[in-house]
């Protein structure tokens, strides 16, 4: 069995149950890129309706061009694209976690009104293993330590995680077999955030 088709066929699976409108959250990056990708031929399939959200948070002058890159690629294969703006912090409290649920807000509200019961999110196993780490980091409980679900149920909507058993390098190398190219967002390389240094800290371990 190809890689492929065991990513394909691991996507599928992860999705069962799902008839409606379903929602995806892809800010151009190489994972929700490559969940992009997989859910189109998914959906292609089962004549499921697809829409997409992209977040601008009004923090990085490269964030507009990464949303009307998603919106391009959306526009190639027919699906249906919403973007929103973000710019609502006050300079007060903790910055990712304030983006973080704006950014939840927004898609919740923008799913809700188009009808959309699940959104799907791209974390990946190497997501997984640094919540883990940043978990272990702060001392946090068992609880803690379990890591991110693969569904839940928040603000009125399920939030799905599909590949979360699945490798980054798995879902670039996906993209690069489909000539697909994808935005690599530069504060994934920054140390001042807190999930760059636990991935840094992981690939030394």
């Amino acid at each position: 069995m190809s890689d492929d088709t065991s990513l394909t066929e691991t996507f599928a699976r992860s999705l069962n149950g799902i008839t409606g409108p379903l929602g995806l959250a892809v800010s151009g990056g190489g994972d929700s890129v490559a969940m992009l990708r997989l859910a189109i031929d998914w959906a292609k399939t089962r004549g499921v309706r697809l829409f997409v959200y992209s977040v601008d948070h009004g923090l990085r002058p490269e964030a507009p061009d990464e949303v009307r890159f998603v919106a391009d690629l959306c526009q190639k294969f027919g699906v249906t694209h919403r973007a929103m703006t973000w710019g609502g912090w006050n300079g007060q409290g903790n910055l990712s976690a304030e983006a973080r649920r704006a950014r939840y807000d927004l898609i919740a509200n923008a799913a809700r009104a188009d009808g959309v019961a699940t959104v799907l999110l791209a974390h990946t196993q190497d997501d997984q293993a640094e919540t883990v780490l940043m978990a272990l980091a702060r001392r946090a409980g068992v609880d803690g330590l379990s890591g991110m679900p693969i569904a839940r149920q928040d603000r009125g909507l399920e939030w799905r995680r599909p590949l979360l058993g699945v490798t980054r390098q798995q879902l670039r190398d996906y993209l690069t077999e489909l000539g697909q190219s994808w935005v690599d967002d530069p504060t994934n390389e920054d140390s001042s955030y807190e999930r760059v240094r636990m991935r840094q800290s992981r690939e030394l371990l």
